[in-house]
């Protein structure tokens, strides 16, 4: 299929429907991006909008319902997604991903969910606190990820991200949460991570602004998180975040928390491909956990 997910929404909701696509859009499964059908980005001027949303709906693994007030009242978005319903009434096949974004009307009642959903377990995303939790398990949906069972210990995980593991334990696989190096052994983390408030909303918001290249960071509950000390002379992130509300968080109590462990734990991984490539050494496309030595040519 061309699209991982088509978003169906209401205009009311377009600043935020965008946002959570661009942010999907950043992640990978196997060798290729994740790939969202949003109307703004895919309906392109000229074309029939009903043969194009009906081929977006078509190649389209999920169909995510931006589900709020106005949604639920747009006409619109109710027969696209209606349309979807007709074909797997009984939801067996899971195509269907509820995204819950506004539990209230206005004046306070409950939205009335149409019978077909209520049955459908539904992505929260109505606390802006949880957005990243939620974004993690849509994710994880969408690259057909299993749910993560059993609890996750700071011990267990700050041993498997230097190279060991507990007696008694088999050896971590390696998967997205683990901090590996073939080539270096790792022997110590940042043990600060640094947040401010930001206006951006996606990375790309940030990358397109800054000339050269930019630190590893991640962008959670509005605030922009990196290991760049906000006081840094050389801190390119300055134009980028309030400058008053800044926070300092030992590492070790992000990687206590599942979630925040895979944010954090990918901040590391970002920054030790940094490093490498400052050396000269580089990783490969199809494996970002393999470094290479560089090669020096003798003549």
């Amino acid at each position: 299929m061309e699209h991982d997910l088509f978003l169906c929404y209401t205009g009311a909701d377009k600043s935020w429907t965008r946002n959570l696509a661009g942010l999907i859009e950043q992640h990978r499964m196997w060798n290729r991006q994740l790939k969202v059908f949003f109307d703004e980005w895919d309906l392109n001027y000229g074309l029939n909008i009903i043969n194009e949303i009906d081929q977006g709906l078509k190649s389209s693994r999920y169909v995510g319902l931006v589900l709020s007030p106005a949604m639920l009242e747009a006409p619109w978005p109710t027969v696209e997604w209606q349309s979807q319903i007709m074909d797997d009434p009984s939801g067996k096949s899971g195509r269907i991903l509820p995204l819950l974004l506004k539990r209230f009307h206005e004046d306070g009642a409950p939205i009335e969910l149409p019978f077909v959903l209520k049955p459908l377990k539904r992505f929260d995303f109505t606390d802006p606190r949880r957005f990243q939790v939620e974004l993690d398990h849509l994710i994880r949906r969408l690259t057909n990820q299993p749910l993560p069972r059993g609890p996750v210990r700071a011990r267990a995980l700050g041993s498997a991200l230097l190279g060991q593991h507990e007696p008694g334990q088999e050896a971590p696989e390696q998967t997205e949460e683990a901090l590996t190096s073939n080539l270096l052994p790792v022997l110590r983390i940042p043990e600060s991570l640094f947040s401010d408030f930001t206006t951006a909303s996606t990375k790309h918001e940030i990358w397109s602004r800054v000339a050269g290249t930019t630190p590893p960071f991640f962008l959670y509950g509005g605030r922009l998180y990196s290991f760049v000390q906000p006081n840094a002379t050389d801190n390119i992130f300055k134009p980028f975040v309030s400058g008053r509300q800044a926070k300092v968080e030992p590492t070790t109590v992000w990687l206590s928390d599942h979630d925040n462990a895979k944010q954090i734990v990918g901040l590391f991984n970002n920054s030790l491909r940094r490093h490498g490539r400052d050396l000269s050494i580089w990783t490969a496309k199809s494996d970002r956990s393999l470094f290479y030595p560089p090669v020096f040519c003798m003549t």
